[in-house]
């Protein structure tokens, strides 16, 4: 293993907000009125695509990555953190955890160096490098003296992957080997879940962690070929999301067994999901959403509908506190459900 350096900071890292959101209209389409979404924050940023990831610490702490930005919800409104990477020469910003409003991780690809962390302390950002090199696929935090980051490396077709951990003093290899995760949720330091590709066995798997090794869990019906999200609301309420072919397989855990839940027709294009509960949650597709009470999907579109849009992330602080940012070329958009009315 490499020599960890932690805190090796050669710049600290500007913290400056040069826009902030509100709730204007867009410039386009005309509303729908059945939506009941409304629109947070809107921003255009050619060739970035769309949100990379996004995390709430509670009602009044949000915060998203997308490209080379972080942008940050205290509350009332979204504001960017335009300068936060500008000396570092970034490549793009791919995750983002806040364990606390003042303990905020991302992980950062630099064009000359490849990864390293970024903390935000409530004050400035510092670098944090990592004990081992590649890209971090995820970062996930269930204290500030817990996390983890699930890193690839080597090269196209051949990955490796990592799994790092962070004591609340340095960040550790914890696990290699041939599957490369691509999504972490941990409930514990024994409890974790990931999905990602075994590039051994050439498929992709949901796997669990015990608190020293990854297996490899059964799911039901057909395989996946991709998933796009996995949720845990405790050990006895766990959602995934995949697809195969085109249509959306979703299951849920009740803290013995997966079981497949059916998707509304018509929902072919769902690329993301949340859920607070085994009877509250959201599917988020391009051209609509769709609510769940724990028996059914009640459809209900967008306020605007754009060309080739769609929606790549979905986070629920509540079951009327509900977050969805939406893409469709250079137009960015994040939208807010505050309840039916």
């Amino acid at each position: 293993m490499k020599a960890l350096k932690v805190f090796r900071i050669p710049a600290i890292l500007a913290l400056t907000f040069i826009a902030c959101g509100d709730d204007e209209t867009p410039s386009g389409p005309t509303p729908n009125p059945a939506s009941p979404w409304k629109v947070a924050f809107q921003f255009e940023a050619s060739g970035w695509g769309g949100m990379g990831d996004m995390w709430f610490s509670g009602p009044n702490d949000g915060w998203a990555c997308m490209g080379p930005w972080v942008f940050h919800y205290d509350g009332t409104k979204w504001c960017l953190f335009a300068d936060l990477f500008k000396e570092l020469d970034v490549s793009g910003v791919y995750s983002i955890c806040a364990p606390a409003p003042n303990d905020v991780w991302v992980s950062v690809d630099l064009h000359s160096r490849g990864l390293i962390f970024a903390h935000y302390d409530g004050t400035v950002w510092k670098e944090v490098i990592p004990p081992e090199g590649g890209r971090a696929n995820d970062i996930f935090f269930i204290s500030p003296t817990r996390g983890w980051a699930a890193v690839r490396t080597g090269d196209a077709g051949e990955e490796k992957g990592l799994v790092l951990y962070y004591d609340g003093r340095t960040w550790t290899k914890q696990w290699e080997g041939d599957v490369v995760f691509k999504e972490l949720y941990f409930l514990g330091v024994d409890n974790g879940w990931a999905y990602g590709f075994d590039y051994n066995a050439r498929e992709l798997g949901l796997f669990h962690f015990d608190g020293k090794n990854w297996e490899k869990v059964k799911l039901p019906g057909p395989p996946a070929k991709y998933y796009e999200a996995i949720k845990f609301n405790g050990p006895n309420d766990g959602w995934l999301l995949g697809k195969s072919e085109g249509n959306p397989l979703l299951y849920h855990y009740d803290g013995a067994t997966w079981t497949e839940v059916k998707c509304p027709p018509g929902a072919k294009l769902v690329n993301s999901a949340d859920f607070v509960s085994a009877t509250y949650g959201w599917l988020a597709g391009a051209d609509k959403t769709w609510y769940y009470d724990g028996l059914k999907f009640t459809p209900y579109p967008w306020p605007y509908e754009y060309e080739e849009q769609f929606a790549n992330i979905v986070w629920a602080c509540g079951e009327n506190d509900v977050w969805a940012a939406v893409v469709s070329f250079d137009k960015n958009i994040i939208y807010h459900f505050t309840g039916f009315k």
